[in-house]
């Protein structure tokens, strides 16, 4: 067991080609949110692209190249279709934006351009599916902020991505293809937020990284890709609670702390009059919900409970777990008195 960590911990040592990509990729959401030139932007945004295909490549296998030139071809397409739209604004503002917002939505994921993530992060090993998820949506967003743009486009992005990414994750055992299908789901209450406020777009894309993180960690070091995995898989019932919790937050059910930004978003587009789509958030989100619990679920049932070395470390890993647990299972509620 102790073997298994110790090869899964090697993948993820910081290592100096890792800490140069990653800095690039920091270096281009700080290119693309301080300039106001469309031409720095571009350039900010292909970095970005360019710095993240490496990351891809991390385990060097064959799947991971395949996807990392699916990645490189789409981001190409969507580059492509946002430069011709930034050249074109002059020309025929109504019909470029549309294609500057259609790039955008390509590389961001939003469905229905959302094939090429099925695809793509079925192949990548956990860390740089979660990157891609989390790091790649940060200079799409950002432009979609400092621009301050509405367009019936964005709004069809957010009713596609809030059904597809509740409907079609119910049909899948695969927890990638779950995971991916939730980062879709999120990704419309990502673009609605956007016309609601940058502080509401923050506080969700913030809480939603973080609450990720656990679900991502506990995939990654107990190796499973499959519902039915779970069992054979040896863990312990503070494992699963942490998972579970974990789910349940990132599924947005109160008291949890996932719960507080989806409160923070529809609380302001009740404000402001817009009740149907507040209507088609809440039931889509009861749909994800749904099949995170499916995980949880399968966890109790089938995983089987022991106490085994490879899931128990020392005491002060176990003080952090039961700290994360607890702050993802109270920190909703208390947000939601405090704000």
């Amino acid at each position: 067991m102790w073997k298994l960590v110790t090869q899964a911990t090697s993948l993820m040592m910081v290592t100096p080609n890792l800490v140069f990509f990653v800095s690039f990729i920091f270096f281009s959401v700080f290119l693309v949110s301080s300039s106001s030139s469309w031409l720095v932007c571009w350039v900010g945004v292909e970095l970005n692209t360019m710095a993240f295909i490496p990351l891809m490549l991390l385990s060097k296998t064959g799947r991971e190249a395949e996807a990392g030139v699916k990645y490189f071809l789409v981001q190409t397409m969507a580059s492509v279709l946002f430069l011709v739209g930034v050249l074109g604004l002059k020309l025929h503002p109504d019909f470029f934006f549309n294609l500057l917002v259609v790039g955008l939505m390509i590389k961001m994921g939003v469905a229905p351009f959302h094939n090429w993530v099925l695809s793509v992060g079925e192949a990548l090993a956990w860390v740089p599916l979660y990157l891609m998820l989390t790091l790649q949506k940060v200079n799409p967003l950002v432009l979609f902020v400092s621009s301050g743009w509405t367009s019936d486009m964005v709004v069809l992005g957010v009713i596609f991505s809030i059904f597809v990414g509740g409907v079609m994750g119910l049909s899948h055992t695969n927890l990638r293809k779950l995971v991916i299908f939730s980062s879709i789901s999120h990704l419309g209450w990502l673009l609605i937020s956007v016309s609601v406020s940058t502080f509401a777009l923050f506080i969700y894309f913030s809480i939603y990284c973080a609450i990720l993180i656990p679900v991502i960690y506990f995939f990654y070091f107990s190796n499973v890709s499959y519902l039915n995995q779970f069992s054979s898989l040896p863990v312990s019932m503070t494992w699963l609670l942490a998972l579970s919790i974990s789910l349940l937050s990132l599924g947005g059910l109160p008291p949890f702390l996932g719960f507080f930004p989806k409160w923070l978003v529809l609380s302001q587009l009740m404000a402001s009059g817009n009740y149907l789509l507040s209507i088609l958030l809440v039931n889509t989100s009861l749909l994800t919900l749904f099949y995170y619990l499916r995980i949880s679920y399968s966890g109790f049932i089938m995983a089987k409970l022991v106490n085994s070395p490879y899931w128990n470390f020392n005491k002060a890993y176990s003080l952090t777990l039961l700290s994360l647990m607890m702050t993802l299972s109270l920190g909703g509620f208390m947000l939601v008195c405090l704000y």
